[in-house]
């Protein structure tokens, strides 16, 4: 193809089958991939040869990075085996594979998740322009028995793996006789509950109980965190007294879990310690993203609000905010594009705002804002220009023009630039 000027009548051609080509080799590599031979060689390296290697079709292979339910620390690597009815989540020594988990294709769901990070690989780096940003692809397999949140390097590899399962599941229910005829309504999460096993909220993603907001570590209640075995909620051991025996992991007897769940189950509302105010408030959120609030090294989620005020949360899940500050009360701010810093002036104290490669960023959908991140070559200076811009006008009491309100309120004290 490089020796081929683009001009001459035969590139297309040439284009049309280079491409089919490719197409062939890749199809060829995923027949090889699980061909009986391979299975053999599967079967060799599995301890204890589960019976799905005598009576399954295998449908696909390979290495998965898994991030732990609780912290997004200390990835570890897992290889799984996809058969026709089920998931095989092998520990890889040496050559050897060792089952940690069996997944049933019933009923199994699998999702992107919303949450392509960024990695610099110069970390010394002071400077963003310097660094080298990686973009990793989670996906999350979501079965009865537990769920499994996965990163791949390709889109593409996420997409195939996605695509393999998907059509693991779709096949496994034509073949089953029973079929489950779903209702015109869907059921709500409640009456689901204690069916299938919980997607666990995620340590680094709360600092306070998920029930009373108070914080982890506080006068109030010790640091010690519970997940619900019903619902995922990460709460104190105070939320979380009961016990109950659920549907999906009933062999395993009472397991815990939180207030909100036992009182969906039995009706019964315990007395708990009175629930901190809740501040988050999606309806009127214009930006939210992780800071780093210097000169401390933990990270922070902020949120602007339609009240012209950063509320500070110790996590992304957070409903009570730490502190906050008010914009509309400063006397400038400064932003330093080649750090990537903001420093918020106000008349009795200056606060520090770090913005890092792996920045997080949620807004109400917009055209506006996504058109433009479409046209940019570097999509974190963009974001950093985009918080400059919202913060400056929020000093001001004005609200960017490509925000628009969720609810109408003719004395909202809401202007656009």
């Amino acid at each position: 193809m490089k020796h081929l000027d683009q001009d001459s009548p035969d590139y297309d051609h040439t284009c049309f089958v280079h491409d089919e080509l490719n197409r062939i080799a890749e199809r060829c590599q995923e027949h090889l991939a699980i061909s009986s031979a391979q299975l053999n060689k599967l079967k060799l390296r599995v301890n204890g040869k589960p019976e799905c290697f005598e009576k399954q079709q295998l449908l696909w292979h390979g290495l998965l990075k898994k991030l732990p339910p609780r912290k997004y620390t200390d990835i570890s690597q897992y290889y799984i085996i996809l058969f026709s009815d089920c998931i095989l989540i092998c520990g890889e020594s040496g050559n050897k594979l060792e089952i940690k988990r069996q997944l049933s294709i019933k009923n199994i769901r699998v999702e992107i998740i919303e949450r392509e990070r960024l990695s610099s690989a110069s970390s010394n780096s002071t400077n963003f322009q310097q660094l080298s940003p990686i973009t990793y692809y989670p996906f999350r397999i979501d079965a009865i028995e537990k769920s499994y949140e996965f990163i791949v390097d390709k889109e593409s590899d996420r997409e195939k793996w996605m695509n393999k399962i998907r059509q693991a599941s779709e096949d496994f229910q034509r073949r089953n006789t029973t079929i489950e005829i779903r209702q015109s309504f869907r059921r709500s999460d409640e009456q689901q509950l204690g069916t299938h096993a919980p997607i666990w909220v995620n340590d680094a993603d709360v600092t306070r109980c998920q029930i009373c907001h108070n914080s982890f570590g506080s006068k109030l209640i010790p640091s010690r965190r519970y997940h619900c075995q019903s619902c995922g909620r990460c709460t104190c051991s105070s939320c979380s007294t009961k016990k109950l025996i659920l549907k999906y992991c009933n062999n395993n007897g009472e397991v815990r879990v939180c207030d909100l769940c036992y009182r969906n189950f039995t009706g019964i509302d315990r007395n708990r310690f009175s629930c901190q105010k809740i501040t988050r408030d999606e309806n009127k959120t214009i930006l939210f993203g992780d800071f780093r609030l210097l000169p401390s090294k933990s990270t922070n989620w902020i949120e602007l609000q339609e009240d012209y005020q950063l509320h500070i949360y110790g996590g992304k899940l957070d409903q009570v905010e730490d502190f906050s500050i008010n914009l509309s009360e400063l006397i400038k701010i400064v932003f330093m594009q080649d750090t990537l810093k903001f420093i918020l002036n106000g008349k009795d104290k200056t606060y520090q705002l770090s913005m890092e490669m792996n920045h997080q960023i949620m807004y109400p959908k917009n055209d506006y804002i996504d058109k433009n991140i479409q046209n940019t070559n570097n999509k974190l200076l963009f974001y950093a220009n985009l918080w400059n811009d919202t913060m400056q006008l929020a000093r001001l009491k004005i609200t960017p023009v490509w925000y628009t309100r969720k609810r109408d309120s003719a004395d909202s004290g809401i202007s656009n630039m």
